[in-house]
C-alpha cells in the first residue's frame, strides 16, 4: 500500500470504543451536504453580512431603477404638454391662412358683383368679409399670445439617458464587437455583474494596444483577464477554455461534518467520496469515521 493510502494507527482505548460502540455513521449525498452547510452557516457573521450587502445592493438598485423610471415619466409628460400645444398653435396658423385666403376670394368677388351692379350679392359678400375680419383678429391674438406663453414656458428638458444593466450592456457591447471578442464576452459574461468592471475591461483594452498588443489574439484576451484579476491556470489560458486545461488530479476529500445533528453527538456524517475512500482501504463506513474523529481530536485534520 503506499504512502497516500498508508492507513495512521489510532489508539482507542477499551473505554473509548466503548463510548463510541453506538456511533452511527451516515453518509451524506452532495445535495445533503450542501443543505447542512448552508444550515451550518446561519450564524456565520461574514454570511451574514454578504446576505445583507446583497439586500442593499438589490435595493439600491430598485430604488434606482424607480428613479429612472420617474424621470423617463416627468419627460414624457413634459413633452406631451409641448406636443399639445405645438398642434394647437399649427391648427391656430393655419386657420388665420385659410381666412386670409377666403378674404382675397371674397373680396375679388365684392369686386366683380359692384361692377356688374349686383349690389345684393356684394352685401352679403361685405358682411362676410365682416366676420372674417373679426374672427382673424380672435384667431391673430390668440396665437400672439400662445407664442408668448412658449417663449416664456420652460424649454423641455433633454430625454434622460437609458441607464442599462450590466448584462444589457455586454448584450450591446456583444453586438459591436469582433467574433472572437464577442465569444470571449459570451464565455466570461458572470464576471461582470457591475458597471466598475465593465469600464475596468475597456480600459484594460486601451492599455493593451497602447502596449502593442493586438486585440482579438490570445496574448490580449490573457492581458484582459490578467487586468481584471480572472482566475488562470498554470499554462496562462483563458478559465473558460477547457481546451487549455489539462486533467486535475483528484483532490482529497474533504474531511466529515462529525456530530452535527442537533442534540446528537453519536453521528458521523461522511462524504460519499469518504465512503468510496474508506471502501476502497478496506474500512467500515464506522472505522473511517472513528480513525477521522482521532485525528481531529489530535489537530492533524480540521474539524
Amino acid at each position: 500500500m503506499n504512502d497516500d493510502n498508508e492507513r495512521i494507527p489510532v489508539d482507542i482505548t477499551p473505554d473509548k470504543a466503548n463510548k463510541r460502540d453506538n456511533l452511527d455513521v451516515v453518509v451524506l449525498e452532495d445535495d445533503q451536504i450542501s443543505s447542512n452547510a448552508d444550515d451550518s452557516d446561519d450564524t456565520d457573521p461574514h454570511r451574514a453580512i454578504e446576505t445583507l450587502k446583497k439586500k442593499l445592493k438589490m435595493e439600491q438598485e430598485a430604488r434606482h431603477e424607480a428613479e429612472q423610471r420617474a424621470k423617463q415619466a416627468d419627460f414624457q409628460a413634459r413633452r406631451a404638454s409641448h406636443e399639445v400645444e405645438d398642434t394647437q398653435m399649427h391648427l391656430v396658423a393655419n386657420a388665420i391662412e385659410t381666412i386670409k385666403r377666403d378674404n382675397e376670394i371674397l373680396t375679388a368677388n365684392y369686386a366683380e358683383s359692384m361692377r356688374n351692379g349686383n349690389f345684393e350679392d356684394a352685401a352679403r359678400i361685405q358682411m362676410a368679409l365682416s366676420q372674417n375680419s373679426s374672427n382673424l383678429k380672435q384667431l391673430e391674438d390668440g396665437h400672439v399670445r400662445m407664442q408668448e406663453e412658449a417663449r416664456n414656458k420652460p424649454a423641455t428638458p433633454p430625454e434622460p439617458p437609458q441607464v442599462l444593466k450590466p448584462e444589457q450592456q455586454i448584450d450591446q457591447i456583444i453586438g459591436q464587437v469582433s467574433k472572437p471578442s464577442a465569444q470571449w464576452l459570451r464565455d466570461n459574461r458572470e464576471h461582470f455583474a457591475d458597471d466598475r468592471t465593465i469600464n475596468k475591461m475597456f480600459r484594460a483594452h486601451g492599455d493593451a494596444v497602447d502596449d502593442g498588443i493586438e486585440p482579438d489574439t490570445a496574448e490580449y484576451f490573457r492581458y484582459i483577464e490578467k487586468r481584471l484579476g480572472f482566475k488562470q491556470d498554470e499554462y496562462g489560458g483563458s478559465p473558460m477554455s477547457s481546451a487549455a486545461k489539462p486533467s486535475s488530479r483528484q483532490s482529497p476529500p474533504p474531511s466529515a461534518p462529525v456530530n452535527r445533528d442537533t442534540g446528537r453527538t453519536n453521528v458521523a456524517h461522511l462524504t460519499r467520496a469518504q465512503a468510496d475512500t474508506a471502501k476502497a482501504l478496506g474500512m467500515t463506513d464506522k472505522e473511517y469515521a472513528l480513525q477521522m474523529m482521532a485525528l481531529q481530536k489530535e489537530g492533524r485534520l480540521p474539524h
